[in-house]
């Protein structure tokens, strides 16, 4: 039929324990990270399927991102509660991993995902316009918080829910409503599909 076939059978399965909100793996494939709860973050070796360490914060994770050789962490922290005012403030943080230290913080708007971009040796951020005539946008810092780049809006009405990195493709990629596909060389977007113009049978 000239179409490939993927084999998707499980291999391994293991238990992560507890109630499991997020699970990403490494760029490199070596771990596997899962968001337990609303504030632990436990690292898996992939290879093994053991627990290698765990990271417990004392305001709930919105979402989280290691860098590329997984030197440091970026954890982003939001107090969310039932009913809650839309003037959210997050906070941003960058955890030293090999000397157990936060090495910068930073309060922000409302940020809802993150990422690590090494072509940049940036963090992105996915923030909410929330302030009068913002777009939903991207922002660009480095290890210290300090900004790299301008920011840069999403396509209206996308929204920045999730993140990730394609290295081997150079592109990043950001979910929403639809998904935007980013290119790692320049940032500028390559494609946006909405999920309205994705037809379904």
């Amino acid at each position: 039929s000239g179409v490939n076939q993927v084999d998707m059978r499980l291999t391994k399965s293991f238990d992560l324990g507890g109630s499991v909100t997020k699970i990403k793996t490494s760029i490199d494939g070596a771990f596997v990270t899962t968001l337990s709860g609303k504030n632990t973050i436990t690292v898996w070796d992939a290879a093994r399927f053991e627990k290698v360490d765990a990271y417990s914060f004392d305001a709930s994770i919105r979402d989280y991102a290691f860098s590329t050789q997984q030197q440091e962490l970026s954890v982003v922290r939001a107090n969310d509660q039932v009913g809650q005012s839309s003037e959210i403030t997050c906070q941003v943080l960058i955890y030293d991993i090999a000397n157990n230290l936060i090495i910068a913080r930073k309060d922000v708007g409302d940020v809802r995902s993150v990422t690590y971009l090494e072509e940049k040796k940036s963090w992105i951020f996915g923030q909410l316009g929330r302030e009068v005539q913002r777009q939903n946008h991207f922002d660009f810092y480095n290890s210290q918080l300090e900004t790299i780049h301008p920011s840069i809006n999403l396509p209206e009405p996308e929204l920045p829910f999730e993140l990730a990195v394609l290295p081997q493709l150079k592109l990043w990629v950001s979910l929403g409503i639809g998904l935007a596909v980013w290119s790692s060389d320049d940032l500028s977007l390559i494609q946006h599909l909405h999920c309205q113009n994705i037809p379904v049978d």
